[in-house]
């Protein structure tokens, strides 16, 4: 039988968390400084609880339910569950979806609507999912760049354009140097610029500057080096960054964008060339991102030498009825 423990934070639980963690998606490495950082650092209004799932006294995985950030709504919710392989088609997840069912439906508002994701090349959870209902919402591709490989020549122009368009090309490390609102300027362009046109189920609702600074520009792996902006005049317009510590093989996109008023310029390519070479100075070995399939943000990475690997899916629950969950798994 499986057994549901709240996860409280202690140093050994988050110890055996990111051992899951790391067991479970070894793609997506972590370690306890990102977990600790994530946890004392909540979102505004975030609701979340985290539970570890044991088996005869051993961690098997970890679960959570969470309040979705959809702006004027508190009735939609995440159910995340995560096993180690040879302890799933066991009903385990099963146990955890119907107890997270349970107690969500004892929470004012009730939740209305369910999220839940998974990776493209997970086809028991896939099976599962669309078993209990679920429909699909989104996919989003993953794509990788081997870095070393990467040859600009076929970008050599895009310096020449940028000036012609008057645009400077810098990392958040250098404008920090000379401007001390620079952190601001990046959370103005994000949050109210180039956020709510990401592609996403719901509507965006903009992440106050202090929630922003201490849960994103303090996080461990955020850096500034590899942070470009696009300025035109001053004014930011533009920004890609990457992810990950120093001297780590692999790296993340977090977010590529343009102001509506600058896009079709060529400015995001410039900022992600700008990007890989930096990245490529310092060393590290593998770039790999997400896109939603429609984004043209897809269609700029595969330009730079991207390759497509299984990607996300995000999958809806409308709940109309008393959900009951389906396949054992």
């Amino acid at each position: 039988m499986l057994e549901i423990r709240p996860f409280t934070g202690t140093e050994q639980e988050c110890i055996d968390r990111v051992a899951l963690a790391n067991a479970i998606w070894p793609d997506y490495p972590e370690t306890v400084e990102e977990l600790k950082h994530w946890i004392s650092h909540p979102g505004k209004d975030e609701f979340v609880r985290r539970f570890n799932l044991m088996f005869e006294g051993t961690p098997i995985g970890y679960a959570s339910y969470k309040r979705a950030p959809v702006q004027g709504r508190k009735d939609v919710y995440y159910i995340d569950i995560n096993i180690l392989t040879d302890y799933r088609q066991r009903g385990f997840a099963t146990q955890f979806y119907l107890f997270a069912l349970d107690e969500l439906a004892q929470l004012d508002p009730p939740p209305a609507r369910l999220y839940a994701e998974t990776r493209e090349d997970q086809i028991g959870a896939l099976a599962w999912i669309e078993k209990l209902g679920y429909v699909n919402m989104m996919r989003y591709p993953i794509s990788h760049l081997m870095i070393q490989e990467f040859d600009p020549t076929a970008f050599s122009g895009l310096n020449a354009k940028m000036a012609a368009e008057e645009i400077e090309i810098k990392s958040l490390d250098e404008l920090r140097q000379a401007d001390p609102e620079a952190d601001y300027k990046m959370w103005d362009l994000t949050e109210n610029h180039i956020e709510p046109d990401v592609p996403t189920p719901d509507h965006y609702e903009p992440r106050p500057f202090e929630e922003v600074s201490a849960r994103i520009y303090q996080h461990p792996k955020f850096r500034p080096d590899l942070n470009f902006v696009a300025l035109h005049h001053g004014e930011y317009v533009a920004m890609s960054n990457l992810w990950g510590k120093v001297g780590e093989e692999r790296l993340f996109v977090g977010l590529t964008g343009t102001k509506r008023d600058y896009r079709r310029k060529g400015i995001a390519l410039a900022l992600k060339v700008a990007t890989i070479m930096r990245a490529k100075e310092s060393g590290h070995q593998i770039i790999e991102t997400d896109n939603e399939e429609n984004n043209p943000m897809f269609d700029i990475n595969v330009k730079l030498g991207f390759v497509k690997k299984p990607g996300w899916a995000d999958f809806k629950k409308e709940l109309i009825e008393s959900a009951s969950a389906g396949s054992d798994v």
